[in-house]
């Protein structure tokens, strides 16, 4: 039995003879391919010559099968159905093991990639597809997704769950605190730079709202260092810019790592925080739910080990 090359040539003259068979046209054909409507007429006549038949009678700018080429192109029709529907069946069962993270950069950065490896080895079967969007990014409900998104838990159509709430303290680079010797608030605060996310979700990021709650004078009069993105922030934070509100979850490493500081005992719980968000119905998917415990599973650890490094003495400044 011959082989396809040695039975029609070149694979890309049948890929041109069963493109100008559907539309019956040469020049649709060459639209469709993307190639010239005179390399369509080359493939189609090196194939001819290669059977040593005629395939289409041509009349002028319009063409029909020969009788030989009626043949060949019912064969190749179902052939070519039957090929795009194995690749369609194998790209659907790629797609069913497939899911999609989906968070904003710091998020990914401090929480996803680090158990990245764990994941795909807890799941080898799965691909884990990430992606980077802001928060307001709708969660796809095409495909099984889950997205981690910072807010009150209120997100319409979609199923959410707390990964953990934020807890927040004021945090600067160590050497911005050299030459303090007072840890009293209004003292740091009155003389050390502020940056501040402005338009943030959440009120507890401006320094105003501090100010007010904890009676400090200078919150609520001086004007802040503005940064519209909190990983920027947190970098000119860790180079010694000035003071962050720094959100437990986000700036652990930075802590333990020691390019971060607490500065004083001033804690405040949020009422928002990171949420698993994601469709209902892809529950029912694959091992949707499995990969779900899983990172909820991890979202503890983190909390655990967030809480520790609350109460951990080596975090915070003490005046020298």
């Amino acid at each position: 039995m011959k082989n396809l090359r040695a039975a029609i040539g070149t694979p890309s003259a049948i890929i041109a003879f069963e493109a100008a068979g559907r539309h019956m046209n040469f020049s649709n054909a060459a639209g469709e391919l993307n190639v010239s409507q005179p390399a369509i007429s080359r493939q189609i006549r090196n194939l001819e010559a290669h059977i040593g038949r005629p395939l289409f009678i041509r009349r002028g700018n319009k063409v029909r099968f020969t009788e030989q080429g009626q043949l060949l192109f019912e064969a190749t029709k179902e052939s070519f159905r039957n090929i795009i529907a194995a690749v369609e069946q194998i790209a659907d069962a790629a797609y069913d093991r497939t899911i999609k993270l989906q968070s904003q950069p710091i998020l990914l950065s401090t929480f996803v990639l680090p158990v990245m490896v764990e994941l795909q080895r807890a799941f080898p079967d799965f691909f884990i597809d990430i992606q980077a969007s802001e928060n307001d990014v709708p969660v796809d409900d095409e495909r099984p997704t889950i997205a981690i998104l910072y807010g009150d838990g209120n997100w319409p159509g979609m199923r959410s769950e707390l990964m953990f709430s934020d807890i927040y303290f004021p945090v600067c680079h160590p050497l911005l605190l050299k030459g303090m010797r007072s840890a009293d608030p209004a003292d740091l605060f009155g003389r050390l730079p502020l940056l501040q996310v402005p338009n943030f979700i959440d009120p507890w990021m401006e320094w105003r709202r501090w100010g007010e709650h904890f009676h400090i004078k200078g919150l609520m009069t001086k004007r802040p260092q503005f940064i519209n993105d909190y990983e920027v922030l947190l970098q000119a934070c860790r180079s010694g810019q000035g003071i962050a509100v720094g959100a437990v979850h986000l700036v652990r490493e930075a802590l333990a790592e020691g390019s971060l500081v607490r500065i004083t005992e001033l804690t405040v719980n949020s009422d928002f925080g990171f949420h698993f968000v994601y469709d209902p119905r892809s529950l029912q998917k694959g091992r949707f739910a499995d990969v779900l415990s899983w990172l909820r599973d991890r979202a503890e650890e983190t909390r655990q080990r967030c809480q520790a490094m609350l109460e951990d003495d080596h975090v915070r400044w003490q005046p020298r």
